[in-house]
């Protein structure tokens, strides 16, 4: 099996079992979890900046974090419909990561398709699950 397609069945594993474990808790528990953790996957990509040492890929990550934990935010302030678009965008803009598309940033070559599908997951079960 390719490592790529492991990778792909991986990311749905973890986020079937991330959907398990939302469903499993109560949403005034899981609600701030998951908003947490899109901080968390957001962050990681200023760790490839950091290591890429190139300065205007790392302040694009950190503005592309902002916009990601404001989502986060607003998801558990207003409606939980921004942090289910926090987890989709932030699944867009692992895409734009892939080999040869928009941003540069150096990054470990399996990493972008791998969250990428964790995100879209996660983010369209958020804005079902958690309704305005």
């Amino acid at each position: 099996m390719n490592g790529h397609v492991r990778l792909i069945l991986l990311a749905v594993a973890l986020s079937a079992l991330t959907i398990a474990a939302t469903l499993l808790s109560r949403k005034a528990v899981s609600l701030p979890v998951l908003g947490v953790l899109l901080g968390f996957i957001a962050g990681i990509y200023l760790g490839f900046a950091l290591l890429d040492g190139r300065r205007r890929y790392v302040a694009i990550e950190s503005g592309f974090i902002a916009v990601t934990v404001s989502l986060a935010g607003l998801g558990l302030v207003v409606s939980p419909l921004f942090l289910g678009a926090g987890y989709i965008l932030h699944g867009i803009w692992d895409a734009l990561h892939h080999e040869a598309r928009g941003v540069p940033t150096r990054i470990v070559r399996f990493w972008p398709p791998f969250c990428a599908v964790y995100d879209l997951l996660v983010g369209v079960f958020v804005c079902f699950w958690f309704p305005t």
